[in-house]
């Protein structure tokens, strides 16, 4: 099945927002993968999330096709290169950049499509505290 979207979480440590990320995007169709890049966590992130992905698509019967990813950096190569490693393995031609401290408020299951329906090629969408200039850079 091809995927619609792939979803790319960089982690550091804080595992109680990873697991809360994690449990409401178990919640997607199976036409979602989730790509993991952890950062070499020192706290239970590192066990924690391979277990958890791995619980999630072993114990609930429709995400027995959906798929998790879960990579371990041995040293920290910090956000930027961790999206980098993400987008590398993702296999849709739609990718979501996502910080583990987001949560899904409502429509659990499908809130990704509208995001998906309005976005055209080459678009870069995403909240950011910084301002982006015709290049796309940082200002």
């Amino acid at each position: 099945m091809n995927k619609v979207l792939s979803i790319v979480i960089p982690i550091f440590n804080k595992w109680n927002f990873t697991k809360s990320c994690l449990n409401d995007l178990h919640k997607l169709s199976n036409d979602h993968e989730i790509i993991i890049i952890d950062n070499a966590s020192s706290d239970e992130t590192n066990k924690e999330s391979y277990n958890l992905s791995t619980e999630m698509c072993n114990n609930d019967p429709e995400l027995k096709q959906a798929h998790f990813s879960y990579v371990r950096n041995e040293e920290n190569v910090f956000h930027s290169k961790a999206c980098n490693q993400g987008y590398a393995l993702a296999s849709s031609d739609n990718v979501l950049f996502l910080n583990n401290d987001i949560r899904v408020k409502s429509n659990h299951s499908n809130w990704t499509e509208s995001i998906i329906n309005a976005c055209q090629d080459n678009v870069l969408v995403g909240p950011t505290m910084g301002l982006l200039d015709k290049g796309l850079n940082f200002v």
